[in-house]
């Protein structure tokens, strides 16, 4: 098993067990007309008396409103705890107030310009009007540290605090660009963990996760749950759908299943039970009703999917289903875009 796999699961094995007004226009003062005198030619045009000495305009000018600052495309670095990090961004021509930003993670080995053409968020993110943040893990074969081994504050820690960072990311991109609004995150196998334990942290303005291929043991607090889209082949050959005995270095732990998992989350989310519907012959969606206010929690179940992104870029682990793509649920959850999401997002 590869290192952040065996780092990864580790992890898991460790937390399986805790638990505008605009300005008035003004309106000239109504006239008043004089009486024609007798005798006086009564087709002459009637005097008026002006309620003010001078005419007032019919109207103001239009008042003009700043356009909202944009993050710039293309490839950033930055500095955080003396470690140079860097970041892909991809932004549509310009934004309004409140345009949504998606925070990308990939996953174990992978970079964000995969990630971002793997899930088709290079053209899906302009296209729907959100800004899309794609950071780059750190090591060689790239890895996210799902949480450090030690308390990253301790001068004995020399590893990367990846949790610190996106929040750090997050935060300051929506200080600087004030026009952002609502913050989701989505990544893929490892980086669909690091989202959740992102999701875990209760950064400000986050409202969604997008869980794509991997789906952690529910470990956050009830208050921190937000809406979960969780996506996951039932024969996914790297996390397997049906959980059970993984390796970890020398020794071994037991990864509960997929399905399992998400009864978990709706649990500890305060859902009710989970009712199932056939979308496709071969997609499958467990929904949750009745969870706290802001949570949700939703499982696609691709029948025969493997270690993917759902709909995406086909140089992926075959098969790849097509009938749902995920991000189409994504954008649509994303955007708050109207209609039913399957009647717009099946293919077929």
């Amino acid at each position: 098993m590869n290192r952040t796999g065996g780092s990864l699961l580790i992890v898991l094995a460790l937390l399986a067990g805790a638990c505008s007004g605009d300005p008035a226009t003004a309106t000239p003062a109504s006239a008043s007309v004089s009486p024609t005198p007798a005798g006086s030619d009564p087709t002459a045009t009637p005097t008026t008396a002006s309620a003010t000495s001078s005419a007032l305009p019919s109207s103001f000018p239009a008042t003009t409103v700043p356009p909202c600052a944009i993050p710039e495309a293309g490839t950033h670095t930055t500095e955080f705890q003396a470690r140079e990090r860097s970041y892909q961004v991809v932004t549509p021509a310009t934004i309004s107030e409140g345009t949504p930003l998606l925070l990308l993670l990939h996953g174990f080995t992978s970079r964000p310009d995969r990630i971002l053409r793997h899930s088709g968020f290079d053209e899906l993110g302009p296209a729907n009007d959100i800004v899309v943040v794609a950071p780059l893990a750190t090591g060689n074969p790239t890895s996210w540290e799902i949480i450090p081994p030690n308390d990253p504050d301790d001068p004995t820690y020399a590893g990367p605090n990846d949790l610190g960072f996106l929040t750090d990311l997050v935060g300051g991109l929506r200080s600087e660009y004030p026009c952002l609004g609502e913050v989701w995150a989505a990544g893929l196998s490892a980086g669909s963990a690091m989202a959740s334990f992102f999701m875990c942290s209760a950064p400000d303005g986050l409202v969604g996760v997008g869980l794509v291929a991997a789906l952690i043991p529910a470990v956050c607090q009830p208050s921190s749950i937000r809406q979960m889209l969780v996506f996951h082949g039932t024969d996914d050959i790297v996390v397997p759908y049906v959980g059970g005995e993984q390796a970890v270095d020398d020794g071994s732990f037991a990864l509960p299943g997929v399905e399992s998992s998400a009864v978990a989350w709706a649990e500890l989310a305060g859902c009710g039970e989970g009712t199932f519907t056939l979308l496709a012959d071969d997609v499958e969606l467990r929904s949750f009703p009745g969870c706290v206010e802001g949570a949700s929690v939703a499982l696609h179940s691709y029948l025969g999917g493997n270690h993917n992104w759902p709909g995406g870029a086909d140089d992926q682990l075959p098969p790849i289903i097509e009938s749902l793509p995920s991000s189409c649920v994504l954008v649509h959850a994303i955007t708050h875009a109207r209609g039913d999401v399957y009647d717009t997002c099946l293919r077929g």
